[in-house]
């Protein structure tokens, strides 16, 4: 963080903001639950916090450790507008610059236990693990904020109590996050196969449909939601899907061979294969028509490889098959 936010700049006199906003916009309460006062007070807490150089031998690659310059501290008192300590207290004392690296401790202490980071991180987490599109249970909301606190702000509880509960299994609940690039790049991998098929393949789509693998866009990290549907990267997509489809042919063919009798039977087959959620009967029927498309039902091996592989594509590209 101190990298990424611009804390090697935090210094006694001009404070820099970056780390004191984001360790409470995004990391705990978020909006709504701080000042702007609250962000000045923050960055003066967190001057002296640096890296310093560091290398083992001279054959070994130079890295970075943590260093507090107690000489670059604002040592003077901070005053925030929601409690920092248990007993309500607002303000972290002056202190000595040797000790001042405690005013950051007691900082994220006090943001880690306010009362809205808790339910913030567990709608977090029913939104990524279960359903982001619906308004998540609150009685399931409350009890992880309840384990959060209990246990000493551990996050492990709190996962514990989603995963085990009737929402977390519920049908109800299925295809119900918009799955990222790369889920989905893995997943149709996984699901029309991938013979012949290398992981390089997919690094340009994956660009193209907006996430370069271990390169998020900024500290916020990835989002949830849709506007990962652009109409270039929806197009991006279709076009992995397509590519894939066609470099699977064969094996798609192999896969349905005597598992299929009849054009319905063989779009029941994809369906199975490429897991997606409902498609309504318009376009349940659309696949229908394609598989019945091209003259009678044979199930020959050239049939089969033009049909199978052209169903996969259509479903992977599908609306119903970017929901998780």
């Amino acid at each position: 963080m101190i990298v990424w936010l611009d804390g090697r700049t935090n210094i006694k006199g001009k404070p820099q903001e970056n780390f004191a906003r984001e360790l409470m916009e995004l990391f705990t309460m978020g909006v709504g639950n701080y000042t702007e006062e609250d962000v000045y007070a923050g960055a003066r807490v967190f001057t002296g916090w640096n890296l310093t150089g560091r290398q083992a031998a001279a054959t070994t690659t130079p890295y970075y450790n943590f260093l507090y310059n107690s000489a670059q501290h604002d040592t003077t008192a901070k005053t925030f507008t929601f409690p920092i300590y248990t007993d309500g207290g607002k303000t972290i004392p002056a202190r000595s610059a040797a000790a001042g690296m405690q005013d950051g401790l007691d900082l994220i202490e006090a943001c880690v236990r306010h009362p809205a980071t808790g339910p913030r991180l567990a709608r977090k987490m029913y939104g990524y693990f279960v359903n982001e599109v619906d308004t998540p249970d609150a009685r399931l909301i409350a009890d992880m904020a309840s384990d959060y606190y209990r246990s000493g702000f551990e996050i492990k509880p709190m996962l514990i109590r989603l995963f085990v509960s009737p929402q977390f299994t519920d049908p109800a609940n299925y295809f119900k996050r918009y799955s990222w690039p790369v889920e989905f790049v893995v997943r149709s991998i996984k699901e029309m196969g991938w013979a012949g098929f290398s992981v390089n393949d997919t690094l340009n789509p994956l660009i193209a449909m907006g996430q370069q693998l271990f390169e998020p866009p900024d500290v916020a990290g990835w989002d949830l939601g849709p506007l990962w549907f652009t109409s270039g990267a929806m197009l991006a997509r279709m076009n992995f899907g397509s590519q894939l489809a066609t470099n699977q042919k064969f094996e798609l063919r192999n896969k349905a061979r005597g598992s299929v009798t009849s054009p319905e039977g063989l779009v029941s087959w994809a369906l199975e294969r490429m897991t997606a959620s409902s498609f309504p009967s318009d376009s349940y029927n659309a696949l229908v028509d394609y598989a019945r498309a091209g003259g009678a039902w044979t199930g020959s091996d050239t049939q089969l490889a033009t049909k199978a592989s052209g169903l996969a594509h259509l479903i992977v590209g599908s609306g119903e098959y970017q929901l998780v």
